[in-house]
């Protein structure tokens, strides 16, 4: 166990934030896109930001728990955490989260850009999951952010 002012810890816990900002960063540009999409029909700048290719910030959000688990055990009281019902909390609504980043934003994307390239009917129901799917992710971070920053 190492001090919770111990450089290694810090570094963790910098991690942990900056994963969650990148994943959860990436959702919302996903969002972002899904809804101009809708708003002004198909773009340049919508095609090209659902290209079909893997959205490796989105991929950042399954990194949050690894640097959480790391930053749980290397900090020194750290573990009495785990029995307090924001952590519970903040872990539940990681869990809804992550689900909806990976089970609906990441495969609605790719299905997305096939329909905007053959133009198929389909791409405002994709681009409406999308930007549902984003907005509730969107929410849950900033709520496990507050119970993870000032543990009520």
């Amino acid at each position: 166990m190492l001090s919770n002012r111990s450089p290694i810890y810090d570094t963790l816990l910098i991690a942990h934030v900056l994963v969650g900002m990148l994943g959860y960063g990436g959702v919302i540009f996903s969002g972002v896109f899904a809804r101009k999409l809708l708003r002004e029909g198909p773009s340049e700048s919508t095609s090209r930001y659902f290209d079909g290719s893997r959205n490796t910030a989105v991929m950042f959000v399954g990194l949050v728990p690894v640097f959480g688990m790391l930053v749980l055990f290397v900090g020194q009281g750290n573990l009495h955490d785990v029995t307090k019902v924001w952590f519970d909390a903040a872990v539940l609504i990681w869990v809804v989260s992550g689900a909806a980043a990976f089970m609906k934003i990441l495969p609605t994307e790719r299905r997305l850009h096939s329909a905007l390239s053959i133009g198929d009917a389909s791409v405002g129901s994709l681009a409406k999951t999308i930007e549902r799917a984003s907005a509730l992710c969107s929410v849950l971070y900033v709520i496990a952010f507050y119970l993870m920053l000032f543990k009520p």
